[in-house]
């Protein structure tokens, strides 16, 4: 009993609280040459937007795919905003069409 009890009171990944809110897929373009998929440039951005970013995929040479994990109270608006606010971002949408990763 006790390491079910021990199991209730524990919190859930952020991907799966709600109170973090859904990851939220986004397509970033831009403006010159980055190490899009380089750890500490992502590590970089995740503490610019206040939020963990990983790289899905790529759709052209300067057009990346990422997933990023929302923490508590932090709106898509709020990702999206900050992510188009960093100077080496062209532009910065949401995945409408993501497939699952």
């Amino acid at each position: 009993m006790a390491n079910n009890t021990a199991m209730q009171n524990s919190a859930p990944p952020a991907s799966m609280n709600s109170t973090y809110g859904q990851a939220l897929r986004v397509i970033v373009k831009f403006r010159n040459a980055v190490p899009y998929r380089d750890e500490a440039f992502l590590q970089d951005i995740g503490q610019k937007i206040h939020a963990p970013i990983i790289f899905i995929s790529s759709v052209a040479p300067d057009t990346h795919v990422y997933r990023i994990e929302p923490q508590t109270g932090q709106s898509h608006a709020d990702i999206l905003q900050r992510l188009a606010g960093l100077p080496y971002v062209l532009r910065v949408e949401a995945d409408t069409v993501a497939r699952p990763s």
